[in-house]
């Protein structure tokens, strides 16, 4: 199937699936209807492979791809889009609130912002995932400002240090500068790298807190630590280091 087709002032969502295809079409069903989605599915399973290609329609293209990481999935997403859109990057278990995606890409585009996040909550009463955040020198852990805490209702910009993978705006020049993402990460820590990649080229990041998702994972991971895999723990510890060793940093030398 060819790329999709796109004039220069649209925008795609971006999603990576891996086995979560009940959560990206809960995802779908949360966006506007006039969204151009591209969908990569990092091969799991037939069966998987089948349910993910049923979403398939005019405005859904599902690219099948080997399974070489979240990054490798951006990438194969990426190249499928023209360079002259914005791209959000979203992950299969959010929920868009009403209204939450047309702000979040009428906010980046009245501020010409190249980076953008709304902010993420981890539940419907309003507690924060993630609302704004900053890399920890020390260690390369990454602190989200006032987790846990109610959002309270407000609308405006807000510059952070630190934007999350969960969803994120990029706006075509931002596309250019920090894509592709360095699949040998193959998965966790690409939001750190892409942080500190557009620091370093002078991108700032913006939250726009009249938007607001929900993170179906936050709350219950944030929670139950001990039931995180064995290969979460390895790819946390492991890109930590990669991070490190990229940006010249040597806490773990």
């Amino acid at each position: 199937m060819n790329p999709p087709q796109a004039s220069h002032t649209s925008d795609y969502v971006l999603i990576v699936n891996y086995h979560s295809t009940k959560y990206v079409r809960r995802v779908l069903n949360t966006l506007p209807e006039d969204v151009r989605v591209v969908i990569v599915d990092n091969f799991s399973t037939k069966e998987e492979r089948s349910r993910v290609l049923d979403l398939q329609s005019d405005r859904v293209l599902v690219l099948p791809n080997e399974n070489n990481g979240f990054a490798g999935g951006v990438n194969v997403g990426n190249r499928a889009i023209d360079p002259s859109c914005s791209v959000v990057l979203v992950n299969p278990d959010v929920e868009f609130l009403p209204g939450a995606y047309h702000h979040l890409i009428s906010k980046s585009r009245e501020n010409n912002l190249d980076i953008a996040s709304p902010c993420i909550l981890q539940n419907y009463e309003g507690e924060i995932w993630y609302c704004g955040g900053r890399i920890r020198a020390s260690d390369l852990m990454v602190v989200h400002t006032n987790m846990g805490e109610i959002m309270p209702m407000c609308d405006a910009l807000k510059e952070t240090e630190f934007i999350s993978g969960c969803v994120v705006y990029l706006s075509a020049a931002a596309r250019k500068s920090l894509l592709p993402l360095d699949e040998s990460m193959f998965m966790y820590y690409e939001d750190v790298l892409m942080s500190l990649d557009a620091k370093r080229s002078g991108i700032k990041m913006h939250l726009v807190t009249g938007s607001r998702v929900i993170h179906s994972e936050g709350a219950t991971s944030r929670s139950n630590v001990t039931r995180r895999s064995a290969l979460y723990h390895y790819y946390q510890a492991r890109n930590r280091y990669l991070v490190s060793r990229r940006i010249g940093w040597n806490y773990y030398l």
